[in-house]
């Protein structure tokens, strides 16, 4: 069965992705002096695929933790293989939403040097849970309280994040509009077309109606194209100077 697996973030001595370039023996767990302290437990796709359909088969109250043990740790793992974006990233800011999965994943393929949350008073307590499965503690994250039905308010907030103490250097910043309202996607999807920061979204091939989230494993890492970057914009732009 799959152990518990977590993720090392930037503030240990070896990321997510350097970790899997590790022979399989020396993945797990590092400490901030980049000793080991869990070996990985790996499974086969055949018993992953097992697990799902064990998953997908229980009562609804075993299931969560279910889930919460036996698969996520695996969807982790295999999602920061898959998705490791093309630039690293020093900063990503993230929404949050009543789901969580998402933004850890996010979190796990990008590997940032430092993250920050947009949270509503609905959301606050999630974030806690984020930092924790991701290792970002509150020395290298940003929490930041939003009206998640203000566009305006969020555009501004991710704004003052950007340039703020912690943040002002950075030269390559994402946005992860997964999580969340959709007036605080396009808050947060207008404030990276203008930083300019990269736009992402976790998305997947399956989505499971009866269990109000993606078959396990078909999730995936997606950038958004910015309007800005867009032909029609081009093309718009191009017949205003004419």
């Amino acid at each position: 069965m799959l152990q518990n697996f977590q993720f090392v973030s930037y503030q240990f001595t070896y990321t997510v992705q350097e970790q899997l370039k590790m022979p399989q023996h020396k993945r797990g767990i590092l400490d901030t002096k980049g000793d080991l302290i869990m070996p990985e437990n790996t499974i086969s796709q055949a018993e992953f695929n097992d697990c799902v359909k064990k998953w997908k088969s229980m009562d609804r109250s075993d299931a969560i933790a279910y889930y919460d043990k036996e698969i996520f740790p695996r969807v982790k793992e295999k999602f920061a293989k898959e998705n490791c974006p093309d630039k690293k990233y020093e900063g990503l800011i993230l929404t949050v939403g009543f789901s969580v999965q998402p933004l850890i994943l996010s979190v796990c393929a990008v590997s940032p040097q430092r993250i920050g949350l947009l949270y509503t008073p609905q959301t606050k307590h999630l974030c806690d849970q984020i930092q924790k499965e991701t290792g970002f503690l509150s020395g290298n994250a940003d929490c930041r309280q939003i009206d998640g039905s203000n566009p305006n308010g969020i555009y501004e907030t991710i704004w003052e994040l950007c340039f703020s103490e912690n943040w002002k250097d950075f030269k390559e910043i994402a946005v992860d509009i997964t999580g969340g309202k959709n007036a605080m996607a396009a808050g947060a999807g207008l404030a990276a077309s203008v930083i300019p920061a990269d736009i992402y979204y976790v998305d997947s091939d399956n989505y499971l109606p009866d269990f109000r989230m993606p078959e396990p494993g078909t999730e995936y890492l997606k950038r958004l194209e910015s309007p800005f970057e867009s032909t029609a914009y081009e093309t718009w732009e191009a017949s205003l100077q004419r």
